[in-house]
């Protein structure tokens, strides 16, 4: 009987069924027990039921009647896309008042578990009501972390895939629900032939989207439908201003070569939002197709710059410009040995050096540049830059601070004057990350806090704090920083590694676990994601786990990365009481490492399981052996002398 499950007696008053179930729910965990949880939520609604069927004849409370007002708007799909409705129904007294909030918005977060399709303004307003994404970490203990995580904070960080207001007519939430996912269906396909039936079956749904639309016209304009250009055009204009409709139009003309024309429509959209990546990155590839590659490589420099938190994007960004400054050194090299005195051309030539690890020409080149070479900023950050690739840390600081000061004292007099004071806070990170190679930890804070303030792309900022944080060992500063990270940048994987890295560290084993899955979501390109998930399972005595994800690695080509080495070394001491092979594995990520010891998450880790290894193997009596042991035991303590 259900009331036994909730451990009450009958009722008919929900207040009584709502509290005993926040009560189990805090202590029902749908990934431990998902039966339990189930068989709990189940019991909920049958309660809650009988409450209806046995209050007939009793007056609504101000709560159950703002509850089904909330039903109301939920079910009306054009009052559901209507924030103002929102608005009235919170601004309600039962609301309103001290006594009734908490019950309100325990009926209001309940409710979205089963009716979570709403607009991104709609979720916004609802933190902003509440302040949900502050009070996380509270709402875990009453209510499951996947709705909080994938429902709530999705929905408040993330735009709707497809803007609900402009669905037509706009009047049933269920077809346009099916909408949704037909078109989701289409976007994801694995082949052709499911693709195509999707868009289809698109197509009949009684609710329609702009979206869709441009898609299937965009299909039709490559099969060499001519017409289909034109009503994309009209399309477009017919939301001025929509990122998405532009976009689907620069990206189709670009597919059909006509450049101009999509350059023009990008100067159009970037009007809008001047950094979108898409744009930008269309930028880039026009301006290349048109031979133009410095301008190309000097707008992925940029996307660089405001790409902190995505190891993904940089990887891509990255490439694309190593293979673009192939060109661009060739076209110079040839330009400096007709006019060896051209230094436009040496300065642009070793900013293609540097960028294509060419450090010691790109050193040599700007060496030569004249002591009193009229653009000082340039002259400060390349060679800055340089210096820190060579990772010649005190020079660059001392370089840093003088860039930083000119910077500063820039007059706002040119649009590029305006760019470069507009980058004083990347400045001032690459000096803070100098210092902190440099043991100087106080004054990197320091500096790092100062960009903080000053910086455009916070997100690059809080990264390298948080970066910081870890590598001095300070857990909790990690965590509050990769916390700052995720709510500024909820798109990246970067602060969730991060904060799983703390997390395992201070030996909270679940919430690493659930960090870094998270983190995996995200992205599926950085190593360092897959390793620490392994080490996780391994800490868990999940072998079987973290072996299938060792051997994906070995399969994928990176048996040899020290990282995995590290991680298949553990697994084989842990899991397999190995400590032979182990051993093997460890001594092979430590000459994969070679000088790089101190800068490896795991350096002092594996320096400690080597030395624990080779104690019982070697004798400490021997000089040469007990050498070898010291050796070690030095290595682990520069690293982390707490260890």
């Amino acid at each position: 009987m259900f009331w036994k499950i909730l451990k009450i007696e009958p009722t008919a008053d929900r207040s009584v069924i709502r509290t005993a179930y926040r009560e189990l729910l805090s202590v029902t965990n749908p990934e431990d027990s998902p039966e339990e949880f189930k068989a709990l939520r189940e019991a909920y609604e049958q309660a809650l039921a009988y409450a209806d069927e046995h209050a007939e004849d009793k007056a609504q409370t101000p709560a159950e009647k703002w509850q089904d007002d909330l039903a109301g708007i939920y079910a009306d799909f054009a009052r559901r896309n209507d924030l103002s409705e929102w608005q009235k129904l919170l601004n309600q007294d039962v609301c309103l008042s001290v006594d009734s909030r908490m019950e309100c918005e325990d009926i209001l977060l309940r409710f979205l578990m089963d009716h979570y399709f709403l607009s991104h303004e709609v979720w916004v307003y609802f933190d902003e009501q509440f302040s949900w994404l502050e009070r996380q970490e509270e709402l875990y203990e009453t209510y499951p972390a996947d709705f909080i995580d994938y429902v709530i904070v999705n929905g408040i960080h993330f735009n709707d895939i497809l803007p609900m207001k402009l669905f037509a007519p706009g009047t049933d939430g269920e077809e346009a629900h099916r909408y949704l996912s037909l078109y989701l269906k289409a976007q994801n396909a694995e082949n052709e032939t499911v693709r195509e039936e999707a868009l289809t079956e698109l197509m009949t749904v009684s609710e329609q989207h702009p979206y869709g639309t441009a898609v299937m016209l965009n299909r039709r304009i490559l099969r060499g439908e001519e017409d289909a250009l034109k009503e994309l055009y009209d399309l477009h204009r017919s939301y001025p201003g929509n990122m998405f409709l532009g976009q689907m139009l620069a990206d189709t003309l670009f597919d059909l070569k006509q450049i101009p024309e999509c350059l023009e429509v990008l100067e159009e959209m970037k009007k809008i939002d001047a950094r979108n990546y898409r744009l930008r990155w269309l930028e880039a590839f026009c301006l290349a197709e048109q031979d133009r590659h410095q301008d190309a490589v000097k707008i992925i420099d940029a996307m660089l710059r405001d790409s902190a938190g995505d190891g993904q994007m940089q990887y891509e960004l990255d490439q694309k410009r190593i293979e673009w400054n192939h060109i661009i050194i060739e076209k110079l090299e040839k330009e400096l040995a007709e006019n060896p005195d051209d230094i436009e051309a040496k300065v642009n030539l070793a900013w293609a050096y540097l960028e294509n690890n060419h450090n010691e020409k790109a050193e040599a080149l700007a060496s030569a540049l004249p002591e009193d070479y009229e653009d000082r900023f340039g002259y400060y950050n390349l060679n800055s830059s340089i210096a820190m690739a060579m990772e010649k840390y005190d020079k660059a600081a001392g370089l840093l601070e003088k860039l930083a000061e000119v910077t500063e004292n820039l007059p706002a007099d040119t649009e590029q004057n305006i760019t470069r004071r507009g980058r004083l806070g990347e400045v001032l990170i690459r000096l803070g990350y100098c210092l902190h190679a440099l043991k100087q930890n106080e004054e990197a804070e320091a500096v790092y806090e100062r960009a903080l303030q000053c910086a455009t792309n916070r997100t690059e900022v809080l990264t390298h704090i948080a970066d910081t944080a870890l590598s001095d060992r300070n857990y909790e500063k990690t965590l509050e920083y990769s916390r700052q990270l995720i709510r500024e940048f909820p798109a990246g994987y970067r602060g969730y590694l991060l904060m799983a890295y703390a997390y395992f560290y201070t030996h909270h084993d679940r919430e690493a676990y659930n960090a870094v899955e998270r983190a995996l979501e995200l992205c599926r390109s950085d190593l360092a994601v897959y390793t620490l998930k392994a080490r996780i399972l391994i800490h868990n005595d999940m072998a079987e786990n973290a072996k299938e994800i060792i051997d994906f690695l070995k399969e994928s080509g990176l048996q040899d990365d020290p990282s995995v080495l590290f991680t298949e070394g553990v697994y084989r001491e842990d899991c397999e009481n190995d400590p032979s092979g182990a051993g093997e594995l460890y001594e092979k990520a430590a000459e994969a490492l070679g000088s790089n010891y101190t800068y490896a998450e795991f350096g002092a880790e594996l320096c400690y399981r080597l030395l624990c290894i080779k104690g019982n193997e070697l004798d400490a009596y021997e000089e040469k052996e007990r050498n070898q042991l010291m050796e070690l035991a030095d290595k682990g303590q520069e690293i982390n002398p707490d260890y």
